[in-house]
């Protein structure tokens, strides 16, 4: 038997025969083997459209006259998306309508038709490949069309946010100022209760401007070296009273080099990511208790390291390697609609209104030049992923 000929098409081609003569399938077969594709054959249409329904092959090598119908039967039967139509008789009217209906090529069952199908096969094989890479390729760019109309969305957004918390901020400033010297004029007196309640509720008024602040990538405080490890032990301490950590596994990669930023916004980041991860989890545990499982991991890795999945909400910082953290949920997951709109202000699955949580964290990772990464799917869970560049020294 001769050596297999080199294969120049698509990787894992799996091709399926029809045709009724038993003899001239077994030959293709075997022809078409030596170039290492993947065949499969069957010799009546109800066995094929059976076939189909299972599988879905590259490339169908689709007898016209089968013994129960005939090609463009068997094709109004079950959806074929990439075929060749062979035939005993070259009919030019039936080679049309076979074209007509998506056929990549026809060939005559001549004398010259074994010599000649793995080079049609070929070119076939060819043409799909192309086919494939384009459809990625305009996927690829749909998903970074979408990508950049969502940061332009989100800049949009932050300017609107910065502006409005900026001019509130000085309002509240001013406002708090007579307030406190209204309360030092009122000592024991009866206003004394009512300005202490509306000097409590100006500074819940003030912390909420300086979460747009954040949100908006301007609330940016300080910088100090830390260490990614320890901060996530402070902020898994802090949650520790709350009961938020049921479930929740933390393993932290030794060695890992310093991030520079902000101690307090770094751990009201890790915070909302953990508490929003607990939450997920609570409809899982619903229904089977204990179940529910938060994974918190810190690593040293290079983004983009794990293929194409997920998306970038805050893009990874530059550099060959990134300090980052993972937290993993195995909550019901998002469906893409409620996940491009996870990071808005205000946005809540669970109860509407609740605050700027994920979209301060946000804001606050832009302002550290973190990259942000989240892939998610309905019924599996989520993952966050936070890509910090070493602190340079």
């Amino acid at each position: 038997m001769p050596e297999a000929l080199p294969r120049r098409d698509e990787p894992g081609a799996t091709i399926l025969v029809v045709e009724d003569d038993l003899g001239l399938a077994e030959l293709i077969r075997e022809e078409l083997g030596l170039r290492g594709w993947d065949c499969h054959h069957c010799a009546t249409g109800l066995e094929a459209v059976a076939w189909l329904e299972r599988r879905r092959p590259t490339l169908v090598l689709l007898d016209y006259s089968l013994p129960d119908m005939t090609g463009a039967e068997l094709l109004r039967r079950v959806p074929v998306e990439h075929f060749l139509v062979t035939t005993g008789a070259g009919d030019e009217r039936v080679a049309v309508a076979m074209m007509k209906q998506g056929a990549l090529d026809y060939l005559v069952k001549d004398g010259m038709f074994l010599e000649t199908l793995p080079g049609v096969v070929e070119l076939a094989l060819h043409h799909i490949g192309i086919e494939r890479r384009l459809a990625e390729t305009e996927r690829s760019l749909r998903i970074a069309e979408e990508d950049l109309a969502r940061a332009r969305r989100m800049e949009s957004l932050g300017l609107m946010a910065g502006g409005i918390a900026h001019d509130y901020n000085n309002l509240f400033q001013g406002l708090q100022g007579n307030l406190e010297l209204a309360r030092l004029r009122a000592g024991d007196g009866p206003l004394g209760a009512p300005l202490d309640r509306a000097l409590k509720i100006l500074e819940k008024a003030a912390l909420l401007t300086h979460r747009m602040l954040e949100f908006s990538g301007k609330g940016f405080r300080g910088s100090e070296p830390l260490a990614l490890n320890e901060l996530v032990r402070a902020c898994i301490a802090c949650l520790a009273p709350t009961g938020d950590l049921r479930g929740l596994r933390f393993t932290g990669a030794p060695g890992l080099p310093e991030i520079a930023g902000d101690r307090k916004q770094l751990m009201q980041v890790i915070t909302a990511l953990v508490r929003n991860a607990r939450e997920a989890v609570e409809a899982t545990e619903a229904a089977a208790p204990g179940s529910g499982s938060v994974q918190v991991q810190t690593r040293l890795l290079r983004a983009g390291a794990e293929g194409n999945a997920g998306a970038w909400v805050s893009p990874a910082p530059a550099g060959a390697a990134t300090v980052c953290l993972a937290v993993a949920d195995n909550g019901p997951g998002m469906s893409p609609e409620i996940l491009e709109r996870a990071f808005d202000p205000f946005f809540s699955t669970r109860s509407p209104g609740r605050g700027l949580g994920l979209s301060a964290a946000l804001g606050i990772l832009k302002t550290h030049d973190a990259g942000l990464w989240v892939d998610s799917t309905p019924g599996q869970g989520t993952v966050f992923r936070i890509h910090f560049p070493p602190r340079t020294t």
